[in-house]
């Protein structure tokens, strides 16, 4: 989720570019028809080597697109939604109070809402008119604004906040690339090429987790630390997978097949299942965890 072509008005709405090809849907990367999904929340209450899954909220429960589910804090999630059209806006779910906000409405598609490492303002990747250029965007928490980061680069198909003044972005070409930027000094460093949609922060650190699949038969989750560059390896993943999100600095929960997996730190044995949600949830996709923790939000496909 770019130069924008109209003026947007107070507040926003873009055109759909879609998302990673073959990936579930989920983002602005190619020109494909946008999956009908859901998202849903669930309480996970830890029991020695597994989890209860309780307190099922439906954010979203309609046909049509909502996906790339972002924590605010426990009770607020924001995401990304089309209702009007073809162009995606960013609405905002306040679970306690069941009530549903509309952020953004520009001529323009918001995609991957997240909040900035200072907790006062919005970040999403904005799809501009041209069909083709792809934005970063600061937001206040009410949707006001926009503020363009990162102008010169126009081809960012997701991120992860790496530290108050970095970001990671996943960078769309042939093939896609990780690279590192310093908001602050404009320094954009290249880190590695052939990385998969999917950028997660890491509590607590100035780290972000990556999709390593420069070898096809061997994808590989790593870690970036954003204050260094330096990248170390978390654990293999079974096949084709790509969603996680951290708990903690030392705990990273995987989706795949429709049940949630946890890193063990163990070679031979890396990931251990800790819940089979495929019965009320089918399979699932993205990944979002509330910052206490143990409240998670998932996209269904419906």
């Amino acid at each position: 989720m770019p130069s924008t072509k109209h003026a947007p008005r107070s507040r926003l709405r873009p055109s759909v570019l879609g998302l990673a090809l073959g990936w579930l849907l989920a983002g602005p990367v190619s020109v494909v028809a946008q999956a009908s999904t859901d998202i849903v929340t669930l309480d996970l209450r830890p029991h020695h080597d597994h989890v209860h899954a309780g307190s099922l909220v439906h954010v979203t429960d309609r046909d049509g697109y909502d996906n790339q589910p972002h924590f605010v804090d426990q009770d607020r999630i924001v995401f990304s939604s089309i209702r009007d059209g073809e162009q995606s806006d960013i609405f905002r779910y306040t679970l306690s109070e069941d009530r549903l906000e509309r952020l953004t409405e520009t001529p323009e598609s918001e995609y991957s809402p997240k909040l900035t490492p200072e907790g006062d303002a919005l970040t999403v990747v904005r799809v501009e008119m041209d069909g083709v250029s792809q934005h970063l965007y600061r937001y206040s928490l009410e949707g006001d604004g926009p503020e363009r980061l990162l102008p010169d680069v126009d081809d960012i198909g997701y991120y992860a906040w790496a530290g108050p003044q970095r970001v990671a972005l996943f960078r769309v070409g042939e093939p896609s690339s990780l690279h590192l930027a310093n908001l602050e000094t404009g320094e954009l460093r290249h880190i590695q090429d052939r990385i998969g949609p999917v950028l997660q922060s890491i509590p607590g650190t100035e780290g972000v987790s990556f999709v390593d699949q420069s070898d096809p038969e061997r994808w590989v989750l790593k870690r970036l630390d954003g204050a260094t560059g330096e990248v170390a390896s978390v654990a293999e993943l079974p096949p084709g997978a790509l969603e996680h999100v951290w708990l903690s600095d030392a705990t990273v929960l995987m989706g795949y097949e429709g049940v949630l997996h946890r890193s063990t730190g163990d070679p031979d044995r890396p990931w251990h299942p800790l819940k089979d949600l495929s019965e009320i949830l089918g399979e699932f996709n993205r990944l979002a965890v509330a910052p206490a923790g143990f409240r998670l939000a998932v996209v269904t496909q419906r």
